[in-house]
């Protein structure tokens, strides 16, 4: 079924460049009158913005204390990478 919704979603930088753009090509394929308004931020904001349901989902870090009222769900792993100068 055609979705004519619109979903807010909260994204963090690093799956705007990543994630998001391949999966507004499947929303935008599977449901073309689905709109999608996409805001980038931080975790900690996107998690409170969730619990007061001014975003209906987001893409976010690992929250490192449970986020009551809110289904988590991972669905990727970035790996780590630490730059540092070396010691002298």
């Amino acid at each position: 079924a055609d979705l004519a919704v619109c979903v807010v979603l909260g994204s963090i930088p690093t799956a705007l460049s990543s994630v998001i753009p391949k999966a507004l090509l499947a929303l935008r394929s599977a449901h073309p009158r689905m709109q999608v308004r996409v805001h980038h931020g931080l975790s900690p904001t996107f998690a409170e913005l969730l619990r007061h349901g001014e975003i209906d989902a987001a893409i976010i870090s690992e929250p490192r204390a449970a986020l009551p009222d809110v289904q988590w769900e991972p669905f990727a792993q970035a790996p780590g990478l630490v730059i540092a100068q070396r010691e002298a």
